[in-house]
């Protein structure tokens, strides 16, 4: 049996004013890259959160199509009550179910984590909420575990009383980041740092990620971010970041199912090609200018932003 394993990168940077989740989207088989475009993410709401979701390890198996199957979990685990705990509790079932059928499959290959992350709301406003579906990785250990035949899921919730409830989490292959980049990562969660400092930093280590030999080349550097802000009425962002020049915009998955008399839907994997008058207008970045302020929000001590050449940009 022919199989794709995504055992890729997942990077996740939360703090109380919003979540962010970036993902390659790299597919190998054997080691080998097949693709640098298979999608990976998704945005899911229900009737009382909304969460960024991804995931790492086994992409396909026989009919088995993880971002797909990721969907259709998600609706039917919601269906019961819409609420969002309950929901990630019902998909760990769901999967253990689902894996459980891959008799074909090499027992090392059936491995799976979805990171959920994102904010529950009730009449006291927003609280972060961090899950994880997984059968060999956890929350609160920094390596992959040995494989298990069941799904776990985990979660943290913001207390009310929390002081800081800021987080950067690694999932996938977690010891091709670099301590110094993740000492990095922490930082900028915990100084609450714009949206724009976040993803460009996460992006920056997912690619740096990319080139470590411990990414063993199963790390793309084709990625995207989603942003959702713990303001329930902020739109999320969704964005590609390319490090080769496309011309076309991929996006990210959205399972909806926010309550009774609303529906369920699902969109996979949309995408739109860039043209003007009918003429294909390429996609190449994400790229700063020297002399623009640097995507960390650093400050010279007058208080005026570095320029990317003064900071990050530095050669």
């Amino acid at each position: 049996m022919s199989e794709s394993i995504r055992m890729t990168l997942i990077l996740s940077l939360m703090n109380r004013r919003q979540a962010v989740v970036v993902s390659d989207r790299r597919l190998t088989i054997d080691g080998k890259v097949t693709e640098d475009e298979s999608n990976k993410a998704a945005i899911f709401t229900c009737a009382d959160a909304r969460l960024a979701i991804a995931f790492t390890g086994l992409a396909k198996a026989g009919t088995f199509v993880a971002n797909r199957w990721l969907l259709d979990a998600f609706a039917e685990a919601a269906e019961a009550d819409y609420l969002a705990v309950p929901t990630i509790n019902r998909v760990a079932k769901l999967a253990t179910q689902r894996f459980r059928t891959l008799a074909n499959s090499r027992p090392s290959a059936k491995c799976l984590s979805i990171l959920c992350a994102g904010y529950t709301y009730d009449v006291d406003g927003p609280r972060g909420l961090v899950a994880l579906i997984s059968n060999f990785e956890r929350l609160d250990r920094e390596l992959p575990g040995p494989l298990n035949s069941e799904f776990t899921a985990e979660w943290r919730i913001e207390k009310r009383d929390e002081a800081d409830v800021s987080a950067a989490l690694v999932f996938g292959i977690p010891t091709a980041v670099s301590n110094q980049h993740m000492g990095e990562l922490v930082r900028l969660a915990k100084e609450d740092r714009p949206a724009d400092a976040l993803i460009g930093k996460a992006v920056e280590v997912l690619r740096a990620a990319a080139d470590s030999p411990n990414g063993m080349n199963l790390i793309g550097k084709q990625c995207t971010s989603i942003v959702l802000p713990s303001n329930a009425v902020e739109p999320w962002l969704v964005e590609y970041h390319s490090a080769t020049k496309s011309y076309v915009l991929h996006g990210v998955s959205q399972v909806s199912a926010r309550g009774p008399g609303l529906g369920i839907f699902e969109i996979a994997d949309p995408e739109r090609r860039l043209h003007t008058d009918n003429m294909p207008v390429p996609l190449a970045g994400p790229k700063l200018g020297r002399n623009e302020p640097c995507w960390c929000g650093g400050k010279h001590p007058n208080g005026l932003p570095r320029k990317y050449k003064q900071c990050h940009g530095r050669r």
